[in-house]
């Protein structure tokens, strides 16, 4: 039986549009790109970032977690090279598009 997506799992923060503006931009991310590690479309993103609406709470996990490991990369394997950064994101990119094309 699968457990319920957020069962065991812990939300730091509900994000706001500005946090996701803010992630964005930091990590020099098109909205093409963060929706395709969200998992939803581009429309959704802009929708955050024009204020139309929040992140839901699912959507506020998945960022964290997305977040953390982007932060984890970053520092790990990156900190002094961002065109070796966004090599990395790439790949990630492209696993991301490729478990969404697996769902349709």
């Amino acid at each position: 039986m699968r457990k319920p997506f957020l069962e065991g799992r812990k939300l730091r923060k509900k994000w706001t549009t500005r946090d996701v503006s803010e992630f964005r931009r930091m990590y020099d991310l098109t909205q093409v790109e963060l929706a395709l590690l969200l998992g939803c479309r581009q429309q959704t993103v802009s929708d955050w970032e024009l204020e139309l609406y929040q992140p839901s709470w699912p959507y506020s996990k998945i960022l964290d977690d997305t977040k953390d490991e982007i932060s984890h990369v970053f520092r790990e394997e990156c900190s002094a090279n961002l065109g070796k950064f966004k090599v990395i994101l790439a790949k990630y990119v492209k696993k991301a598009q490729a478990a969404l094309d697996e769902r349709e």
